[in-house]
């Protein structure tokens, strides 16, 4: 069996409207896509959200916030499967630890904000989107814990130790989709308007997920090529703290200790 078909990557837009994309095969071009809050799903049954392809069928499954319960059957369901599962979260995890003070992680996450600011994306602008984060990861990890007591499910933010061995089942990455990182589509009749409206976080989550597919195969997603904001920066000196460690530590699941470069953020250009 290829390693391709045991992996699957959820996207999470964990802002103030939450969105979420499970992504089970690599997407080809993005902007052949589009995000729906009433795609059909195999033809019968309640309209759900979902990613739909150019001939509009339904793709892959998606959700809000009032869907977070499939979610996380979803998760557990994949992991009971024996499936490796990649989570991205789009929004701030990793935190500086900074002997400056000026506690900048990469310089693209300041490119949106007023000229002269001295904050960061992460802090305070994305604050409630790192409370989001705090609340989706001690869902679907104390879901882990209490359903998967026969499985030893290893967690790991190092995408090398993840890459490199199948022993670690879930990696965790952040995603960023701001700036000139926010990803469009070329369908979208009017982007502005559509990206305020439910199919946006859809979309962001589903950008999340895409960012994975394109660094594990090292392909493209038609006009689109991954960058590697962190830890390809050298800008961030130093160590990071997570609440997902903190998460991880409390509810008991295997994890390797947060360090500097394990912490992997990704976006699409």
């Amino acid at each position: 069996m290829n390693e391709l078909d045991d992996l699957v990557v959820y996207g999470i837009d964990a802002g103030a409207n939450v969105g979420w994309c499970r992504v089970d095969s690599f997407p080809g071009k993005v902007e052949h896509f589009l995000p729906r809050k009433d795609a059909r799903l195999n033809g019968v049954g309640n309209n759900k959200p979902a990613i739909i392809d150019l001939h509009n069928v339904p793709k892959y499954i998606a959700g809000l916030r009032e869907d977070e319960p499939e979610l996380l059957d979803s998760i557990f369901l994949d992991l009971s499967y024996g499936k490796r599962v990649v989570i991205g979260l789009e929004s701030p995890t990793w935190f500086p630890i900074s002997s400056t003070g000026q506690g900048i992680r990469f310089p693209e996450e300041v490119q949106s904000l007023p000229p002269g600011g001295n904050y960061q994306w992460w802090n305070p602008t994305a604050s409630s989107a790192t409370v989001n984060g705090i609340n989706i990861a001690i869902h679907i990890f104390r879901l882990v814990r209490l359903t998967l007591t026969d499985k030893e499910i290893k967690t790991t933010n190092d995408y090398r130790l993840w890459s490199n061995s199948t022993a670690y089942r879930i990696f965790i990455y952040e995603s960023f989709v701001s700036g000139k990182f926010k990803v469009t589509c070329n369908r979208w009749l009017c982007k502005t308007d559509l990206h305020k409206r439910d199919e946006g976080h859809i979309w962001d989550a589903f950008v999340s997920a895409c960012s994975f597919w394109g660094l594990y195969t090292k392909r493209n997603l038609g006009k689109y090529g991954v960058s590697q904001l962190y830890p390809t920066s050298n800008l961030m000196a130093g160590e990071v703290v997570s609440h997902v460690h903190t998460v991880l530590r409390s509810i008991k699941i295997p994890h390797y200790p947060l360090s500097d470069f394990a912490s992997t953020v990704l976006a699409l250009q």
